[in-house]
């Protein structure tokens, strides 16, 4: 009896710690690809399946057979039920990861589950200086905890070479996220970077990024037109500058003549009595005030 109950508790355990392993269905995939999820049913007709994403919150996105059309994310438009059931996603993204459930009825309260897992892998960059890429793997929950094999991401040259350490590179890695940082130069124009998974030593999936950098010839004729502008601008502040002191020193040598040199009218105005009226006798009587000019009448200049 005790022999039994161990042989109980022992099955229990082996069969814990294969669910999350890659025991059940795994399909690998990187961003952008179209993949398909197989659904395991005894049935002919999809009217009687729907399809399941998620676990703890399941959203239902196949209602029989049907594509339902109320999902986020445009899923609705990238998804497609096949002739055998099986669940066609189109253009992948990472928030497609997780586990889905195709589940056949075979009445209205008995049915038959299938589990799927889907894994997404992406490259991003941070379009920083260094430049940096982020290889991820997303799956169901943690993919520590979903995939329990020998998992390994590695960075790739063009020749298809791991990519080494070097001046220029620095790579740093967890089991489900690789960092690459690179000091991009003009060598690395258009040139694919791709990240891949292998687990135990399979190639599952990759992915690859872009690196898009100006032509010399373009940074050379940006700088020309820049120095061309900024001279044009000097150029006419100067002019400015120029036409501006000289107008203001014609305007104070104006001032001054006016201050500093008074015409002849001045000069008599407020230094010089023009003449004085001498008035003389004519017949013992002295005249003053007559409009006429006596002609005895005798002129002078006199200096105040």
């Amino acid at each position: 009896m005790a022999a039994s109950v161990w042989t109980s508790i022992v099955l229990v355990a082996l069969l814990r710690m294969g669910k999350g392993n890659l025991s059940e269905p795994t399909v690998f995939s990187s961003e952008g690809q179209t993949v398909t999820l197989p659904c395991h049913r005894t049935s002919t007709n999809c009217s009687n399946t729907t399809w399941n994403y998620g676990s703890d919150k399941t959203i239902e996105i196949v209602a029989h057979g049907m594509v339902r059309n109320n999902l986020a994310d445009s899923r609705t438009n990238r998804l497609k039920v096949e002739s055998n059931c099986s669940l066609t996603i189109l253009n992948v993204k990472p928030a497609d990861a997780g586990q889905y459930n195709c589940r056949v009825y075979s009445s209205q309260s008995a049915y038959n589950d299938s589990f799927v897992y889907l894994t997404v892998l992406n490259i991003t960059s941070s379009q920083l200086k260094p430049e940096t890429l982020n290889c991820c793997l997303h799956t169901y929950e943690f993919c520590t905890k979903h995939i329990n094999e020998d998992m390994k991401l590695t960075w790739l040259n063009d020749d298809g070479s791991d990519l080494m350490q070097d001046t220029r590179y620095n790579i740093t890695q967890t089991r489900c996220h690789s960092t690459l940082t690179v000091t991009l130069d003009q060598s690395d124009h258009n040139r694919k970077w791709t990240c891949q998974l292998t687990v135990d030593g399979r190639l599952e999936s990759s992915a690859s990024y872009i690196t898009t950098l100006s032509d010399p010839t373009d940074f050379t004729l940006i700088a020309v037109v820049t120095l061309c502008a900024v001279l044009c601008v000097g150029v006419c502040i100067t002019i400015i500058i120029i036409t501006y002191k000289r107008k203001e020193k014609r305007g104070d040598v104006t001032r001054t003549e006016d201050h500093s040199t008074p015409s002849s009218q001045d000069k008599v105005e407020t230094g010089t009595v023009v003449y004085a009226d001498v008035c003389v006798r004519v017949d013992g009587r002295q005249e003053k005030g007559r409009d006429h000019v006596h002609p005895d009448t005798e002129y002078a200049t006199l200096k105040v």
